[in-house]
């Protein structure tokens, strides 16, 4: 067995592999497939002569705050089933070359329904990060609150309030996730040009003029793995005084009335596995788990450790 560079060559034997393990039609993988091949991006393949055995590929990118990552998308892996722990050489050989490029973040997308390939993962040091998850509005009703309303720009200030109330929320146990001074002013300027988007949606929950609780949604464009007529419930707040009431129930009942007559069947959300408010709180209002994201931070003084002890 060998372990080399994955080229788009290689594409069309990785898209019958990733075709088996999604149960998707090997065409339209390709397609995605293809879609990888740009700066940043960078795989490896293990094979026994011209028989692909698996691959995996990653793509790095720069976060003003968490710095230099490389995540694994849901197409970025696959292994036959004769070889179930390949993908811990794969691992080997690639994450070399992203510490190499001063990527400590690794990030890997699995779909919640495989397990095995979880735990390889698992097994490597990797741990659920975040969660996605899906909710059918098929079957489900909507219900009009007359404390419920559209954002304006106007709101801007009573928001500011609560994404504030975000960053509090996520340094404390057991998320333990830093939000720096810069993150609410740079999330307010996102809201401000949301609130300008025709296709966007800020909802409120207001009581004596004031905000309380908000959801954002927005439509998701169709892919291999979106269907048609999907969105994404994009983020949520409720202040601390008011939790426990149900008041993003109560958002989410109201915007369902817009959401089916724009024709939504399928709403998507991802949370973080450590909040607990939000993981019970979406799990409750009926949001079905399908993906993980799996994550593996390096030690900051690596690379000092490596040169010391060569």
């Amino acid at each position: 067995m060998k372990i080399s560079a994955l080229t788009p060559d290689l594409f069309p034997a990785a898209a019958r592999m990733l075709s088996l393990q999604h149960q998707k039609p090997e065409d339209l993988l390709l397609s995605a497939l293809r879609g990888f091949d740009r700066p940043g991006m960078s795989g490896v393949v293990a094979h026994e002569g011209d028989q692909l055995l698996g691959f995996l590929l990653g793509q790095a990118s720069m976060h003003p705050f968490y710095g230099r990552s490389v995540r694994v998308p849901l197409l970025g892996q696959a292994v036959s089933s004769e070889h179930p722990d390949l993908l811990a050489n794969l691992y080997a050989a690639l994450g070399e070359q992203w510490l190499l490029k001063g990527n400590f973040l690794h990030q890997v997308m699995v779909p919640v329904a495989h397990t095995q390939t979880q735990q390889a993962w698992f097994r490597l040091g990797f741990g659920v990060e975040q969660v996605h998850g899906e909710l059918d509005l098929t079957d489900l009703q909507g219900k009009l609150s007359p404390q419920v309303r559209r954002a304006t720009l106007a709101d801007l200030d009573q928001l500011a309030d609560l994404v504030a109330v975000i960053g509090r929320h996520y340094v404390h146990a057991p998320v333990f996730e830093p939000f720096y001074p810069e993150q609410p002013a740079d999330l307010l300027e996102g809201y401000a040009e949301v609130l300008q988007e025709t296709d966007w949606t800020l909802w409120l929950y207001e009581e004596e003029r004031q905000v309380l609780a908000f959801q954002l949604h927005a439509p998701l464009k169709a892919t291999w793995e979106v269907p048609e007529h999907t969105a994404e419930l994009k983020t949520a707040a409720t202040l601390p005084a008011a939790r426990g009431r149900g008041l993003q129930k109560t958002l989410l009942r109201h915007a369902l009335l817009d959401l089916k007559v724009h024709g939504v069947q399928q709403l998507r959300a991802d949370w973080r596995g450590t909040n607990l408010q939000s993981a019970r709180a979406w799990r409750g209002l009926g949001f079905q788990e399908t993906v993980f994201r799996l994550s593996r931070r390096l030690p900051a003084d690596l690379g000092w450790a490596r040169g010391a002890a060569e």
